[in-house]
């Protein structure tokens, strides 16, 4: 009903807006690209909190994430991240910008625990 060029261009917003959002905090190393090839994926890895840690606390604040590799090993040689992997973040039709906004939010409370 809402067509692929819709849903693409909504997720591509949101993912825009977790990025630019995360990227303001200098702790978080931020894996996006705005050259129209992102897909509905963000992933991110925190300087001094692994992954799997975020992802924890993430979870018992009710944000969704997921870490490690995601079943993407060569991705994470490329980016770089394959000793530590990242935690990411997934979009679709569903998610609203004030999930985002939220997701965000949780994001900057673990980090300042």
């Amino acid at each position: 009903e809402n067509g692929a060029e819709n849903i693409r261009n909504h997720e591509h917003k949101l993912c825009a807006l977790m990025a630019e959002r995360l990227s303001e905090n200098s702790e978080i190393e931020v894996f996006y690209t705005d050259n129209g090839t992102q897909a509905g994926v963000l992933s991110v890895r925190h300087k001094r909190i692994d992954p799997e840690s975020m992802c924890t606390a993430l979870g018992k604040r009710g944000i969704a994430a997921r870490c490690g590799l995601h079943c993407a090993p060569l991705a994470h040689e490329t980016a770089g991240t394959i000793d530590t992997g990242t935690v990411r973040f997934s979009f679709s039709p569903f998610i609203e910008k004030a999930q985002v906004e939220k997701a965000c939010k949780e994001i900057e409370k673990v980090i300042n625990m």
